[in-house]
Parts: C-alpha cells; structure tokens; sequence
C-alpha cells in the first residue's frame, strides 16, 4: 500500500527512482511564458 502511494506521488511531482550509475530523474518545471513587456511611454531627454 505505501509502495503504490509513493510511486503514485513520484509520479505527480515527476520525480523517478535513480537507476544504477545514474542520476535521479527530475522532471524539469515548467516554466510559464512570460508576457510581452508594455511598450516604454513618453520620456523627456535633456541635453547636457
């Protein structure tokens, strides 16, 4: 019972066993797209 809910967790978190001679496995995040930056609004320049 605790085997199939520990697997059942690892499988939701996208984390695996590690293999022999082998890294864990971690699923990498998914990271959101980030929205488009406003277009800048008015600036005043002063020459010096």
């Amino acid at each position: 019972r605790i085997t199939r809910q520990v697997h059942e967790l690892a499988d939701e978190f996208g984390i695996g066993p590690a293999h022999r001679g082998e890294a864990r496995r971690i699923a990498p995040a998914v990271r959101p797209v980030p929205a488009a930056a406003p277009e800048p609004g008015p600036t005043q320049l002063t020459l010096l």
